[in-house]
C-alpha cells in the first residue's frame, strides 16, 4: 500500500510527497535494521516484521496527503466505454493464448496415459 501511495503520488505530480513518504518508510527502516542486526536479532522473520511495520507507518503518514476521492459517475462511465473499445480485442487474444499454452495438457494424457498427467501437474506445482 506504501508503494501504490508512492506511484500515486508521482502520477499526481506530488513528487515531494512520494519523497517525504519513502523518507518515513525507509530511512526508519535502515537504522532499526542495522541496531537489530548489532544486537544479534536479525533474522529473516524479524526484517520482514521491521519492512511491514515501517511501510506501515510510510502508508499512514501518505494518507494525510491524499487529496477526496471525487466519485462521478459520468467520467467513469466515459473512461469504461473508452476502455473497451481500446482493448474488446484482448478478450479473444487471452483466450487464443491460454488456449495454445495450455493445449499439451489437455493433449498429452491423451496421447501419453494418466502417469504423464501425473507428472505434468507435478511439475507445474
Amino acid at each position: 500500500m506504501q508503494d501504490f501511495l508512492r506511484r500515486y503520488f508521482f502520477a499526481t505530480r506530488q513528487s515531494r510527497h512520494a519523497l517525504a513518504d519513502d523518507a518515513l518508510s525507509y530511512l526508519t527502516q535502515l537504522p532499526i535494521l542495522l541496531l537489530m542486526h548489532r544486537a544479534g536479532a536479525l533474522n529473516s522473520a524479524t526484517t520482514l516484521w521491521v519492512m511491514s511495520g515501517t511501510s506501515i507507518f510510510g502508508m499512514a503518514a501518505g494518507w494525510f496527503w491524499v487529496e477526496p476521492l471525487d466519485f462521478n459517475w459520468a467520467w467513469i462511465k466515459a473512461i469504461s466505454r473508452r476502455h473497451w473499445r481500446f482493448s474488446r480485442w484482448l478478450g479473444a487474444s487471452a483466450l487464443m493464448q491460454w488456449t495454445s499454452g495450455n493445449l499439451f495438457i489437455i493433449a498429452a494424457p491423451i496421447y501419453y496415459g494418466a502417469a504423464a498427467a501425473g507428472v505434468l501437474r507435478a511439475s507445474q506445482n
